[in-house]
């Protein structure tokens, strides 16, 4: 694995760890937060390494990530379809004073996040 990815990797375990933490504390808007984040850097490192896009948004992130890698069959669908319900659910904890988040669906966001983390950790380790 090259550097920038371990690097990154790195970054995503770190911010999934807050999310275990601030979950276990009942921080569950936080966890999402941090959930989301460690998807982030490893998605926008792919883009940027192996597709040589530079990404200014988080929605262009999703575009980008769906069409290089998912629509072609590189990653499995279940990614891009984890990646966006956690995205909206981290924009909605982060910007809608309003949204309240359970202790089930988080919990359900993290085992989410964990398995996208595991999936593409498992397939970068196959190439």
């Amino acid at each position: 694995m090259k550097p920038v990815l371990a690097y990154a990797f790195a970054k995503a375990d770190d911010s999934y760890e807050s999310a275990e933490i601030l979950f276990s504390h009942q921080h569950y808007a936080g966890s999402v937060n941090r959930c989301y984040y460690a998807m982030y850097y490893i998605v926008s490192t792919l883009v940027d390494e192996r597709k040589n896009k530079h990404v200014k948004t988080h929605s262009g992130l999703i575009r980008v990530f769906s069409d290089e890698f998912i629509k072609n069959g590189e990653l499995a669908q279940n990614l891009i379809t984890i990646f966006k319900k956690i995205f909206e659910k981290r924009q909605l904890a982060d910007y809608d004073f309003n949204f309240n988040i359970s202790e089930e669906e988080t919990k359900e966001i993290l085992e989410e996040t964990r398995i996208f983390l595991e999936t593409i950790r498992q397939i970068l380790s196959e190439q």
